[in-house]
C-alpha cells in the first residue's frame, strides 16, 4: 500500500479504492454477495471515523474526510474500512440477513476482524486513535472548533434568555414538580435519576424529554418550561420516567400502572397533545429557529 500512496499532500479517491480492493483480496475474499459497495471520503468529523449505509439497493462506506491526510497511518484507514466491512458481513447496510440485533454489542466487530487476520491492525489503529486522534483533529480543525465553540455559546445564550423570561417555569419549579410526582407514586428515591433539569435542545432534539444513563440525568425539553404548555404534559413526562425505572420500561405496563393509579386521563391528554400540538409549538417557538 505504501507504493500506491500519492506523492501529493492528500490521499485521493483512486488511492482509497485501491486500498479497499487490497483489503477485499487479502482479508475478505469470501465477502457475501449483498448490495454493491462504493467507498468515499466524507466530511471531517471529530467522533466518527467511518459509516456504512444502504440506499437504493447500494451500499456506501464513507470515511472521515481527515483520513485523506498522509499523517493518518495507513493501518488506521485499513482498520476503519475493515470495521465497516464487518458490519456489511453482519447484515448492516448490505441487504444481507442480519446476524446480530446490535451492530457492536458483544464485541462482534472485533471478533470478525480477528478471524480475518486483522487483529494486529485493529490494535494498532485503536492505540493510535487513543494516543493521537484528539491532538490531530484539533491541529487540523482549529477554525471548525472555534466556530463550533462560538455556535455552542450562542445557543446557550439564546436558551438562557428564553428560560429567564417571566413566562417560563424556573428550574426550581421543575424540581418542585418532580418531587410532587415522586410523592404521587409514593417513591422516596430514584437511584437511576440524580439530575432533573431543562434541556437546551437543538432543533434536532424533538422528543419532550431525554435520559442520560452515564450522568443519571433526566432533561426535559426547554420549551416545556413555557407556561403555555399545560402542566399535565410535564407531569406525564416525569411520571413516565419514574415508572420506567420503578416498574418497567414497557410502555403498555406503564400505561396499566397509570390507569391503576387513576391517572389514565393524564396519559390520554399527554398523547393527544403530542400528536396535535407539540410539533407546531416547537416550530413556532424554538429559540434556535
Amino acid at each position: 500500500m505504501d507504493k500506491s500512496t500519492p506523492k501529493s499532500q492528500y490521499r485521493d479517491q483512486k488511492w482509497l479504492e485501491e486500498c479497499f480492493q487490497h483489503l477485499l483480496q487479502n482479508h475478505f475474499p469470501d465477502l457475501p454477495q449483498g448490495f454493491p459497495i462504493r467507498v468515499c471520503f466524507g466530511s471531517p468529523a471529530k467522533n466518527r471515523f467511518g459509516s456504512i449505509s444502504a440506499r437504493n439497493r447500494s451500499c456506501l462506506i464513507r470515511l472521515n474526510g481527515l483520513f485523506t491526510d498522509l499523517e493518518i497511518p495507513i493501518y488506521v484507514v485499513q482498520e476503519t474500512l475493515a470495521h465497516e466491512l464487518a458490519h456489511y458481513v453482519h447484515g448492516f447496510g448490505s441487504g444481507l440477513p442480519k446476524r446480530y440485533e446490535h451492530p457492536h454489542r458483544g464485541g462482534v466487530v472485533e471478533q470478525e476482524l480477528i478471524q480475518r487476520g486483522l487483529e494486529e491492525t485493529h490494535h494498532l489503529a485503536e492505540a493510535w486513535r487513543k494516543a493521537h486522534w484528539r491532538s490531530f483533529h484539533e491541529s487540523r480543525c482549529t477554525v471548525q472548533i472555534k466556530r463550533e465553540t462560538e455556535q455552542k455559546s450562542d445557543k446557550a445564550s439564546r436558551w438562557s434568555l428564553f428560560l429567564e423570561q417571566p413566562s417560563c417555569r424556573s428550574q426550581a419549579d421543575l424540581i418542585a414538580l418532580w418531587e410532587a410526582q415522586k410523592r404521587r407514586l409514593d417513591l422516596s428515591h430514584t437511584p437511576k435519576i440524580e439530575i432533573v433539569e431543562w434541556l437546551h435542545a437543538t432543533t434536532r432534539q424533538t422528543a419532550p424529554s431525554y435520559y442520560s444513563p452515564a450522568q443519571k440525568r433526566l432533561a426535559l425539553h426547554g420549551l416545556l418550561a413555557d407556561r403555555r404548555i399545560p402542566q399535565t404534559i410535564l407531569e406525564f413526562e416525569l411520571l413516565y420516567w419514574l415508572l420506567r425505572f420503578a416498574v418497567s420500561s414497557n410502555f403498555q405496563t406503564i400505561q396499566k400502572e397509570l390507569e391503576q393509579k387513576k391517572l389514565g386521563a393524564l396519559l390520554t391528554v399527554a398523547m393527544q397533545w403530542r400528536r396535535a400540538a407539540w410539533t407546531r409549538f416547537r416550530n413556532q417557538h424554538h429559540p434556535l429557529q
